[in-house]
């Protein structure tokens, strides 16, 4: 209980980017053999495909602590690196694809919702719940069939059921949602082993026709995926003031 009861806690206090700490660790004693470990951070300082690379490394010194040798890990690539790479990209040619793509599209995707009244309530109480949904295995089978038959990744697909649900929702048959790339360019080496925050949210432009058949409507999409990666490295910032919707409102 007490376990549950401080993650829920540290859930609701959440960080504050002015004050420390943004990162920390806490064990928890259950019994003399069973202890309960708590690691919270603050998404600014690392992305998720840090997480595996993280917990190599403490269990490769956990490992050879127990066998009482010493670990040695090779030394990755610093972070500044990817700072480096990304000020040296060129920018004249991410303005113009940004500005083509979103050209002629002015108002956020909206939703049936009452924002207004969802901010509200937020603000009074920030609970949350979560809900989990999994695939059966035969229609994971029939995805990855469809997927592989006509050369787009499982990602496209989703991305296209989203575009559909959120066109349902709106009436609009022009929408844009945001989509997560991992930021790490196979042209930086040494990115996939690098710990920090490379990942970026892009703006994923989705025009949807009754007239389209669907296997080329999904290869349309996987091609703008394709074309948004090559740009992939323009922040979220630049590209709302390169497009037509007013400034101070989310593009998405």
């Amino acid at each position: 209980m007490l376990f549950r009861s401080l993650g829920s806690t540290q859930r609701t206090q959440g960080f504050l980017l002015n004050q420390a700490r943004l990162m920390g660790c806490t064990m928890i004693r259950l019994d003399e053999d069973n202890y309960k470990f708590i690691w919270s951070y603050h998404h600014i300082l690392i992305d998720g495909w840090c997480l595996p690379i993280i917990f190599k490394e403490v269990l490769s010194f956990y490992e050879a602590q127990l066998q009482g040798v010493t670990c040695q890990l090779p030394t990755p690539r610093p972070y500044h690196d990817y700072i480096a790479w990304l000020n040296s990209q060129d920018k004249s040619a991410a303005i113009d694809f940004w500005r083509q793509t979103l050209r002629g599209f002015t108002t956020p995707t909206p939703l049936a919702v009452d924002r207004l009244q969802y901010q509200n309530q937020q603000q009074q109480d920030s609970d949350y719940n979560s809900l989990r949904l999994s695939l059966s295995a035969r229609l994971t089978r029939s995805l990855q069939s469809v997927a592989q038959k006509h050369h787009v990744t499982l990602s496209t697909i989703f991305q296209a059921a989203w575009g559909l649900l959120l066109s349902s929702y709106s009436g609009e048959k022009d929408v844009v949602f945001g989509v997560t790339v991992s930021g790490r360019p196979p042209s930086l080496s040494g990115a996939d082993n690098m710990v920090g925050l490379l990942i970026n949210t892009l703006p994923l432009r989705v025009q949807v026709s009754t007239q389209e058949k669907l296997i080329t409507w999904l290869q349309q999409i996987q091609l703008s995926m394709v074309e948004l990666q090559q740009y992939s490295y323009t922040s979220l910032v630049d590209i709302q003031a390169l497009s037509e919707v007013p400034g101070g409102i989310p593009l998405f």
